[in-house]
């Protein structure tokens, strides 16, 4: 995403010659060391849900179904925004 967005803005970067005859990589190292120390973001992996239900499990999901259903309704929020609401708390794109 990085080299993507660096092609797409400043394309002639990759192009740029340094004085020993090199240009300009974007390798692994070089995004994860400016992701860190330039924006201060760091990896983070995806956790696994818990693998206990509570006992009253079928009424927490029959809640959280009206919950979500009077708010699209009274907000008028279009269903296909509804992202991850079925409380797995998985990540659609974990770091690794």
């Amino acid at each position: 995403m990085v080299v993507a967005t660096t092609l797409h803005m400043k394309p002639k970067i990759f192009d740029q010659k340094f004085k020993d005859g090199s240009t300009f990589r974007a390798s692994d190292s070089f995004v994860r060391k400016f992701l860190h120390g330039v924006l201060s973001w760091s990896l983070q992996k995806a956790t696994q849900a818990a693998q206990k239900l509570p006992k009253d499990w079928e009424d927490q999901c029959e809640q959280s179904f009206f919950r979500k259903a009077y708010s699209i309704k009274e907000n008028d929020i279009h269903p296909r925004l509804y992202v991850n609401s079925d409380q797995t708390q998985l990540l659609y794109a974990p770091g690794n």
